[in-house]
């Protein structure tokens, strides 16, 4: 009997309704050269085009490729977590169907995630690409000199990376749901446990497609506050970043003139008397990188998929 090799790295993409970019997409994956066995999980949430069609096309072109073709439409957050649990690679990665990646990002990761072992999430570099223009510009995440995230930075930054940039390890996501919308922000903070969540250097690798498919900001700002509830539940050694989180989405939404109560109501709930003290250094730190409020709306580009309905 033939021994079948397990995969070093489980690829998990997730579409619907992605035929004009969803080729690209496979592309890039299938073009990564590695000396290690990779598996490719492309799950369709029941689209209406051509999308699962290109998916069959590459599936039987190349064998690595593992089609998961739903019958009926289960929505984004269940088609999510059910590819990723499909994962059988030590690392995992994953990649929206209108993203795409660039030579050597599966190879870089993999590397680094081999002689990183306190590192159980990794990040890359990416150029924001305008769905309309086709215009792109690098991220927003990196801060100067600052590379490694751990728990409490996630949980004070909200966003530190592009989701289809990630890898991480498989056995950290283990960890049950609560009932709740859930972004990539609810993930990162889980599975990077006592470890860290790392960028592995400058390099650009990934290529994230703006202004396609997001649900719209309301609801991605909702699931960051119920993830903050809980986690002010789960994590209350944590109080103090939950808190400088809350009062940085408050005067976003002050600032764009929505309704602040909501997180005004987060921000009394976790409050902390040395927030009044760590705030200003924390605002200050963001304001080095960009504009506080641009680097709150950073939060909108990683979390474009997870969070919304098909």
């Amino acid at each position: 009997m033939q021994n079948i090799k397990p995969p070093k790295v489980s690829v998990c993409i997730v579409t619907y309704n992605q035929e004009q970019y969803i080729r690209q997409c496979l592309q890039s994956v299938v073009d990564q050269e590695v000396d290690f066995e990779v598996e490719i999980i492309v799950s369709d949430d029941c689209s209406t085009d051509s999308t699962p069609q290109i998916i069959q096309e590459f599936a039987e072109k190349y064998k690595n490729i593992i089609p998961a073709l739903r019958q009926e439409n289960v929505g984004a957050f269940r088609n999510f977590v059910e590819t990723h649990n499909m994962a059988t690679g030590e690392y995992v990665c994953h990649l929206d169907g209108d993203d795409y990646w660039l030579q050597g990002k599966i190879r870089a990761q993999t590397r680094y995630l081999d002689n990183n072992i306190n590192c159980n999430i990794c990040y890359t570099r990416g150029y924001i690409k305008n769905s309309i223009t086709g215009d792109m510009k690098e991220d927003l995440f990196i801060y100067k000199n600052k590379f490694i995230f751990t728990r409490s930075d996630i949980l004070r930054n909200i966003s530190i990376g592009l989701h289809s940039s990630k890898m991480y390890r498989r056995h950290c996501r283990d960890y049950s749901y609560p009932p709740i919308e859930i972004t990539d922000f609810f993930e990162d903070v889980e599975q990077v446990k006592k470890g860290t969540a790392n960028y592995i250097g400058e390099e650009i690798y990934t290529v994230y497609l703006s202004g396609n498919g997001i649900s719209g900001n309301e609801k991605v700002t909702s699931s960051v506050r119920q993830s903050l509830l809980y986690f002010l539940n789960k994590y209350p050694e944590e109080k103090i970043n939950i808190n400088i989180s809350a009062l940085m989405i408050l005067l976003q939404n002050i600032k764009r003139k929505r309704n602040p109560l909501k997180f005004l109501h987060l921000f009394f709930k976790s409050f902390h008397f040395k927030t009044l003290f760590k705030f200003p250094i924390h605002y200050i730190e963001v304001k080095n990188h960009s504009s506080p409020f641009k680097k709150c709306q950073t939060l909108y580009y990683s979390s474009k998929k997870i969070c919304s309905k098909n």
